[in-house]
C-alpha cells in the first residue's frame, strides 16, 4: 500500500514547507472534508489530519513531512471505492501521528493541554498528545490521566487513529475500573453497530489477553465483515497461532495452528505488495510447523530464502527462513543440515 502514495514524491516539489504551503493543505482536506461519498473512517482520519495541520507551523515541518502530506492531498480519486483511499487512510494515520507528537512533552505543555481540554474536549489532536505522553509513565497519577483519556476516546472518538493497531490505547490492568469502562463502551458501540468491522476489531484488540476467547471471537467476526482486509486475516491468524503456543493439549494446540495457517494463506493472497507477503511468509512457515505441516513449512521457509525485497537482503527473512528449515532438518534426523541452516540463521 506504501507504494502507491511513495510513487508520486519524486514529481513533489523540493521547497522548504512555508505557511503557504500548510494554508493550501489545510483548504484541500477541507475540501475534501465537504465530500457527501465519505465513509466515517474516511471522514475522520481527514478530520485528524486537519487537527494536525492546524497545530503545525512552517518552521516544525520538514521538507520529506510536508511532501507526502502534500501527495497524500494532491492524488485522490474521485470514487471513495478507489484504492488509492485505503493507502490514504493509512499514510494519513501514520503522519497525523506525526503531527502532534513530536518529541517529548514538558511538565507546562501538559498542563497547557490538559487545560486546553476542559475548554475544548473534542481537541482530538490535543488528547492525542497526552495518551502518547502518558503511555510511558508508570507513576499513578499519569497511568490514571492515561486511562481517563483513552476511555474519552472510545466513548466520543471511537475512529480516532490512536484507538487502532498503532495508538498506545490499552489501559494498564491495574486501572480495573477505567480499563471496565473502555470494555463496555466499545461493546455498547458493538451492540449499536454490529455490522461494522471497524469497532469489532478494535474491541477485539482492546479486550486482548484478559480474554483470549473473546478476542479470537470478535477478531473472526471482523475478519468475516472486511473479507478483504489482508491485515484483519494475518493478525486473527497471529491470535490463534499464538493460542496454540499457549494451551498444554496437543490436539487443540494442532487445531488452533491449522486455523491459524487457514487465515495467513488468506492474508497472503489479499496482500497488496510484495513487502506483506514478505512478512506473512514466515508466519505461515511457523503455524505450518506447529500444525505438523513439515513439508508445508520447509516450502515457505524456503521461499522467505527465495525472496529478493525491493530494497536487497533481508536479514529478518534469512534469519526466520534459515531457523524454520533447521528446525524441520532436526525433525527429518538431518543434524548436519540443521547445524548448516542455524548456522547461517
Amino acid at each position: 500500500m506504501l507504494a502507491i502514495v511513495l510513487v508520486p514524491l519524486v514529481a513533489v516539489a523540493q521547497d522548504n514547507p512555508s505557511t503557504d504551503a500548510l494554508d493550501d493543505l489545510r483548504a484541500k482536506v477541507d475540501a475534501l472534508l465537504m465530500r457527501d461519498d465519505l465513509t466515517p473512517e474516511q471522514a475522520t482520519a481527514l478530520e485528524e489530519l486537519r487537527a494536525g495541520l492546524d497545530v503545525q507551523s512552517p518552521e516544525d515541518l520538514d521538507i520529506g513531512s510536508a511532501s507526502v502530506l502534500m501527495t497524500i492531498t494532491g492524488d485522490l480519486q474521485e470514487s471513495k471505492d478507489d484504492p488509492m483511499w485505503q493507502a490514504v487512510e493509512d499514510i494519513m494515520a501514520s503522519f497525523v501521528g506525526l503531527l502532534v507528537h513530536q518529541g517529548e512533552l514538558t511538565r507546562d505543555e501538559v498542563d497547557e493541554l490538559e487545560e486546553k481540554l476542559v475548554l475544548e474536549p473534542n481537541d482530538i489532536a490535543a488528547r492525542t498528545k497526552l495518551v502518547r505522553h502518558y503511555s510511558g509513565d508508570l507513576q499513578e497519577r499519569s497511568r490514571r490521566a492515561h486511562a481517563r483519556h483513552v476511555v474519552w476516546l472510545i466513548e466520543h472518538a471511537p475512529y480516532a487513529e490512536e484507538l487502532g493497531t498503532r495508538g498506545p490505547s490499552g489501559i494498564d490492568p491495574r486501572m480495573s475500573e477505567a480499563y471496565l469502562a473502555g470494555r463496555n463502551a466499545w461493546r455498547s458501540h458493538v451492540e449499536r453497530e454490529p455490522e461494522n468491522p471497524v469497532f469489532v476489531a478494535r474491541y477485539a484488540r482492546f479486550v486482548g489477553w484478559r480474554d483470549p476467547s473473546l478476542r479470537i471471537e470478535l477478531l473472526t467476526r471482523a475478519s468475516r465483515l472486511d473479507s478483504q482486509n489482508s491485515e484483519l486475516a494475518e493478525e486473527l491468524g497471529l491470535v490463534l497461532l499464538l493460542a496454540s503456543e499457549r494451551t498444554e493439549e496437543n490436539d487443540r494446540a494442532v487445531q488452533a495452528a491449522k486455523q491459524a495457517l487457514e487465515h495467513f494463506d488468506r492474508a497472503y493472497g489479499l496482500a497488496g505488495n510484495d513487502f506483506a507477503r514478505n512478512s506473512i511468509l514466515g508466519r505461515r512457515a511457523q503455524a505450518a510447523f506447529a500444525a505438523g505441516r513439515y513439508d508445508l513449512a520447509k516450502q515457505h521457509a524456503q521461499a522467505m530464502l527465495d525472496a529478493k525485497p525491493f530494497l536487497g537482503p533481508d536479514g529478518d527473512l534469512l534469519h526466520v527462513g534459515n531457523t524454520m528449515l533447521g528446525r524441520v532438518a532436526l525433525i527429518d534426523g538431518d543434524v548436519e543440515r540443521a547445524k548448516s541452516h542455524l548456522l547461517a540463521s
